[in-house]
């Protein structure tokens, strides 16, 4: 899926996906919808989906265009996959270490501790523990 930021170049018949909310429009999130009117070069429109007869006002940050493409759906595909990985580590993470849920700080908090106990000097410590703050 492809995220914009207006709607210039958007075709009748184009299938969009509604994935925030913001100024109380009536599209529910997670629906797919059609357009059924061409795109302008705006950053919000009204009444855009056929599926929906009376859309209030949607801005564009809340929709994301629907891949049609071999080439786009495999990219989602891959997005999708990454997210999945990321997710079952998050996942194990949280049953090995007895959680209930996920932390990220505690994640942080395990991985400097690791550096610190590894590292030799405290010159490499810092410069460990520098780089986990850089990468996050």
């Amino acid at each position: 899926m492809k995220k914009i930021t207006t709607f210039k170049g958007i075709k009748v018949g184009q299938k969009f996906k509604v994935v925030a909310n913001a100024l109380g429009h009536n599209y529910p999130i997670g629906g797919i919808y059609t357009f059924k009117v061409p795109g302008l070069e705006q950053a919000s429109m009204t009444n855009i989906a056929k599926e929906i007869p009376y859309g209030n006002t949607i801005p564009a940050s809340c929709i994301e265009l629907v891949s049609t493409s071999i080439e786009d759906m495999k990219e989602d595909i891959s997005r999708l996959e990454a997210e999945v990985k990321d997710l079952k580590e998050k996942i194990y993470f949280c049953e090995s270490a007895g959680l209930k849920e996920y932390d990220d700080n505690i994640v942080k908090v395990l991985q400097t501790m690791a550096i610190l106990k590894e590292a030799t000097s405290d010159i490499e410590k810092a410069k460990q523990i520098a780089k986990l703050i850089d990468n996050n």
